[in-house]
């Protein structure tokens, strides 16, 4: 673990740094930093067109992972945004734990809209 962590402080391990998360920033390309921004900020136009492109010429990935380790799903959830969800939802982004984080953070609007998120056939996901 000590390969893979920074200690910042010889007694807590709360101050870990995973440097996969960091190296993580430094792999997103512009487009996808665009987007997970744009998120974060709940710009509801900017995300569609980019969802919209990513289906046209694959230069986002749906299940991107910005620097704290979150999808654009988990992002949205925290900062409480149904309609970011509902769209991200409607371009059929995996779901995977966004469901326990959910209800983790006490967001019921997004349980709801997770709960009732009919998922794209063959998808083996919650």
């Amino acid at each position: 673990m000590s390969l893979f962590c920074r200690k910042v402080d010889p007694t807590s391990y709360r101050d870990r740094i995973p440097l996969r998360v960091i190296r993580a920033e430094a792999e997103l390309s512009v487009l996808e930093k665009a987007y997970l921004g744009a998120v974060e900020r709940g710009d509801y136009a900017t995300v569609r067109q980019a969802l919209e492109e990513a289906e046209i010429y694959f230069r986002i990935k749906h299940q991107l992972r910005g620097p704290l380790g979150r999808t654009a799903l988990l992002i949205a959830i925290e900062n409480e945004n149904l309609e970011m969800i509902e769209l991200l939802l409607s371009f059929n982004v995996r779901v995977g734990d966004a469901l326990l984080h959910a209800v983790r953070k006490e967001v019921v609007g997004a349980v709801e809209l997770l709960l009732n998120h009919k998922k794209p056939r063959g998808e083996n996901q919650v």
